[in-house]
């Protein structure tokens, strides 16, 4: 189901592997998987390629590129987010 209301997507991200990371995390839906990367290893302070995210819902891989935008990764507001460190 594609975000087509809020500005701002909510998604709750699972820290265990990586100790640095935000509860929660606001998101764009205009914004790319890649701006979500480096979001994440900004408030991690490792490597973007370091990192591998997957959706919590289907387990499905979330890759790093400018071309995939947030709202067609499938996130909506509340998803669940898990982030390997790599």
């Amino acid at each position: 189901m594609p975000c087509v209301g809020p500005e701002r997507i909510m998604c709750t991200v699972n820290r265990k592997p990586l100790r640095k990371l935000p509860q929660e995390l606001s998101l764009s839906p205009t914004g790319t998987s890649s701006d979500l990367y480096t979001q994440l290893a900004s408030s991690s302070k490792t490597l973007v390629h370091r990192l591998r995210i997957t959706k919590g819902s289907d387990g499905t891989h979330i890759p790093n590129t400018t071309s995939l935008l947030i709202s067609d990764t499938g996130l909506r507001d509340g998803s669940t987010i898990y982030v390997k460190d790599l």
